[in-house]
């Protein structure tokens, strides 16, 4: 998995507004404009590729980058079978 994409992830479960953004969007094309807007501004050079396989892969970051940790709601939501993941 790319290194940018494991990066941007930690920083996002230690940002709540950020984590909020994300699990407000409305559907796959606003889940990835938000994620390349906030990667950006965050200084991280994302593509759409990097993301999908991010976001394809999920459960293996979460389990990589939790360490045990309290889950966030975004990591409750993919382990109770919920949260939208699948961008196309």
């Amino acid at each position: 998995m790319d290194s940018n994409i494991r990066e941007f992830y930690l920083a996002v479960r230690e940002d709540e507004e950020l984590l909020e953004q994300l699990l407000a969007t409305a559907d796959a094309d606003d889940l990835m404009a938000t994620v390349l807007r906030a990667g950006a501004e965050l200084g991280f050079s994302l593509t759409e590729n990097d993301i999908r396989a991010g976001l394809d892969a999920i459960d293996a970051l979460v389990a990589e980058v939790s360490h045990d940790d309290e889950l966030n709601d975004f990591e409750l939501a993919r382990v109770s079978g919920g949260g939208q993941t699948k961008v196309e």
